[in-house]
């Protein structure tokens, strides 16, 4: 018996480890599955990151490269050299406290004095975050992600403001600021916006001035050399009236007085200008130059294509109205309506990329410690000035120079929101009057519509005085010699009658005006 419950036993067992291994194979099967297609759907973002992208860096020292590279390569190229700035940074700053104190507790003091520094004072000495949290936002892979997404109207334009360096997000330029360079992700056919870009940053202020104020400077003095000429020919004028002699005197003596207030004026004002030109004001940051150059080449390129959106629609509303020269008026139509809808949806895409624009400017603005983290060579020369949370002082002082650079491209691209805008407006006043014209027409084929229906009207009253007399029944009209005459002429004059009455009719329904016209 033994043997048999034995044999039993291992049975079971074998059974339940067949099951537990098919169980298994199953599962792992189903896994597999799952892990296929978790792959299928993450193989678009693995391509996406893996995407070798071109990247054309300006240094501040003069030099210019073209590389290829991953995002993840790029990202860590920017960290590496965010952490080398800011350790060079911290290099720099801890030998000049040492170099300024020779004695041992005179340095001790200084550094502890230095480390004091990097806590505000007042109110805000005690904080209750890490110090991780009190320096800010740090640069993460997901703010490098919008920069390889695909070019597109829909994109939201986008500056980000991280702890050393800036993302800016505006297609089709895509760029990273760092203290000491630019990097630019090149798009396809970018030649052109690269070059401009580059001449941008490279010029600097006098670039900036160049393109405000013109290459080439007025002459300072013409108005007086005029009015010097004019008094020499007044002075060799003979007369016979020595009073008219004195009057010149006198006039040429108001006029050189007047051109010795004038010169003396352009003096000051020359001074003045002198005087401004000495000023360090080209001593700009190269990140806020980097930024500056970027910014003036996307509303370059904003306004660029919202004249060619103007000129086009303008043309196409020309011709639709026959307002140009020597053309002849388009037939209105479902063509011309057609040509108007497409002009209006032009409009809205260039008016919604010139509002992101805005959008992305405003959100900056409104944001004073991004302003402030915008410094990024003071963030690392002064970087006690820039702990969370920072001072309005400090803020409202360390705000300034960005906020002049945003809200110049902010009102130039209001501008352009205006001036598409007043084009919108255009468009729908030429779309109601084409379809005031096509009321017209279609008024007037109903009209005529209207009056053959009369006309049917009236031929069907002489065809029912026919029928009548056409039945087969006893009458005694036709014994009458001019009977068919008198029924014929009678028959055709009230045809016409009717025909005119009910015209005119219908003609003063469709003349009338208005009530509100007459009064």
């Amino acid at each position: 018996m033994l043997p048999r419950r034995s044999v039993a036993v291992k049975s079971r067992t074998n059974n339940n480890n067949n099951k537990s291994y098919f169980n298994f194979f199953n599962g792992n099967q189903r896994d597999a599955r799952i892990n296929m297609t978790t792959h299928h759907a993450h193989t678009p973002l693995l391509e996406e990151r893996l995407h070798q992208i071109i990247v054309f860096e300006l240094r501040e020292d003069g030099g210019t490269e073209y590389s290829t590279m991953t995002l993840r390569a790029l990202y860590n190229y920017v960290v590496a050299l965010i952490t080398e700035a800011c350790r060079i940074s911290n290099i720099e700053r801890q030998s000049s406290i040492i170099q300024r104190d020779t004695s041992p507790a005179s340095n001790t003091t200084s550094l502890l004095h230095h480390d004091n520094l990097e806590q505000p004072t007042g109110h805000h000495k005690i904080f209750h975050k890490p110090h991780k949290e009190r320096l800010g936002g740090y640069l993460h892979p997901r703010d490098m992600r919008r920069l390889v997404t695909p070019f597109s109207s829909s994109n939201e334009p986008q500056l980000m403001v991280r702890r050393h360096v800036m993302l800016l997000n505006f297609d089709p330029l895509r760029a990273i600021v760092l203290r000491d360079r630019l990097l630019v992700i090149v798009p396809d056919g970018a030649d052109s916006i690269l070059i401009d870009l580059e001449r941008r940053v490279r010029g600097g202020i006098t670039e900036m001035e160049n393109q405000v104020f013109g290459k080439e400077r007025p002459p300072k003095s013409s108005g007086t050399s005029t009015v010097k000429k004019s008094r020499s020919s007044a002075e060799f004028e003979t007369t016979d009236d020595t009073h008219q002699l004195e009057d010149n005197d006198k006039k040429d003596s108001a006029i050189s007085d007047k051109t010795e207030i004038v010169s003396s004026d352009d003096d000051i004002v020359e001074d003045e200008w002198e005087e401004l030109q000495k000023m360090n004001w080209d001593n700009m940051q190269f990140e806020l130059q980097s930024v500056d150059a970027v910014l003036q080449t996307v509303t370059a390129m904003l306004v660029v294509d919202a004249r060619k959106v103007h000129h086009r629609s303008t043309v196409a509303m020309s011709e639709l109205r026959g307002d140009a020269p020597g053309q002849k008026r388009g037939g209105p139509g479902e063509h011309a309506q057609e040509r108007l809808r497409l002009h209006k949806d032009e409009v809205k895409m260039m008016e919604s990329r010139v509002q992101g624009f805005v959008r992305a400017m405003n959100d900056v603005l409104d944001d004073d410690e991004d302003m402030t983290l915008m410094n990024l060579s003071r963030l690392l020369t002064h970087p006690e000035r820039f702990l969370q949370p920072v001072p309005e002082e400090i803020l409202h002082e360390e705000s300034d120079e960005p906020e002049l650079i945003l809200e110049v491209y902010l009102q130039q691209a209001l501008s352009i929101v205006n001036e598409l805008d007043l084009l919108k407006g255009q468009i729908i006043t030429t779309e109601e009057q084409i379809s005031m014209q096509l009321d017209a027409i279609r008024n007037r084929l109903l009209f005529i519509n209207t009056l053959l229906s009369v006309a049917s009207l009236c031929v069907a009253i002489g065809s029912f005085v026919g029928s009548i007399f056409g039945m087969n029944l006893t009458n005694h009209i036709e014994d009458h010699p001019t009977a068919f005459t008198r029924v014929t002429v009678g028959t055709v004059v009230g045809m016409i009658l009717a025909w005119a009455i009910l015209s005119r009719i219908f003609q003063q329904a469709a003349s009338t005006r208005s009530n509100w016209k007459s009064r």
